[in-house]
Order: C-alpha cells, then sequence, then structure tokens
C-alpha cells in the first residue's frame, strides 16, 4: 500500500496507434509491473486495461467483435473494470469523515521507545480525544495514547 493506495486499475492508453499490438501491450505491462512491484504493489491489487481515450475504444464499454483489440484482450472496459473494484472498508468517524492526520514531524525516542508525530488533523473537527484509536502509520499499526492539542 502507497499513500492508501491499495487497488491499481492502469489504462494503457493510445494501443490505437501501435495497431492494438499484444506485444507492445504486453511490453508495457510487464515493464509496469516490475515497477509497481518496488513501490510496494502485489501482482493481485494492479489491473491493465488496453484503451484509446482518443477513439474512445473499450473505455466505457467493449468494442465490436471485429475489432483488432478483440482478437487477443476478452477483459471488461475501463469503465466496468472501475466499477468491479471492491469496495474498501474505511473507519468512518462520528462526524461522518474518516480521520486524517498530515504528519509534518517524526521523533523516535530510544529512552521510552516511544514514536511522537506531529502533524494536522483533519476529518473530526471537534473530536480532541483520539486515545483508543488505531493509526496506521508506514504500514505499522499503532494505537493512539496521547493527544496534546494547543489551547
Amino acid at each position: 500500500m502507497f499513500l492508501g493506495v491499495s487497488q491499481l486499475l492502469v489504462a494503457v492508453n493510445k494501443m490505437d496507434t501501435v495497431d492494438w499490438s499484444k506485444d507492445r501491450y504486453d511490453e508495457i505491462v510487464q515493464k509496469l509491473r516490475t515497477f509497481l512491484r518496488q513501490a510496494g504493489f502485489k501482482d493481485s491489487d494492479v489491473s491493465f486495461v488496453p484503451c484509446s481515450g482518443l477513439m474512445g475504444d473499450n473505455l466505457v464499454s467493449t468494442p465490436p467483435a471485429n475489432h483488432p483489440l478483440m482478437v487477443w484482450y476478452s477483459g471488461p472496459a475501463l469503465a466496468a473494470q472501475i466499477g468491479n473494484l471492491p469496495v474498501l472498508l474505511r473507519c468512518i468517524g462520528a462526524y461522518g469523515h474518516p480521520f486524517l492526520l498530515f504528519i509534518f514531524l517524526s521523533h523516535f525516542t530510544a529512552f521510552s521507545a516511544l514514536t511522537l508525530l506531529v502533524g494536522r488533523q483533519e476529518g473530526h473537527p471537534a473530536c480532541k480525544n483520539l486515545s483508543g484509536w488505531v493509526l496506521v502509520w508506514l504500514s505499522v499499526w499503532s494505537e493512539v495514547q496521547t493527544c496534546i492539542w494547543p489551547s
């Protein structure tokens, strides 16, 4: 997961300029998969869809059976793929918004084995007591022990 993104749908655009070449599509997918693995994405969380934005092919609906893309691609169109993405469960607070903390500074204290996070809170305008909340920071689950608010 990178910055909260756990699923990725890649539209491989301009496929009409290479005559819907499967070889070119496979080359792009292979290079992007390598890059996205290094960025921390799992193969199972990344999908690829060939399309042509200029012509509108495979964006909203799949092309007709005689289209050059349909010779080798049998998956859904981009809009259908977006609609098929699973809905992620998010922690929603009492105010109907997820808790967001933009971290400006982090400091690890070796003496007490605690990490101090300094940031700006968004999403819960009146929520001052976050004790017991669980935060995910750099893929590490942490429990909030104390919150200090400016007076």
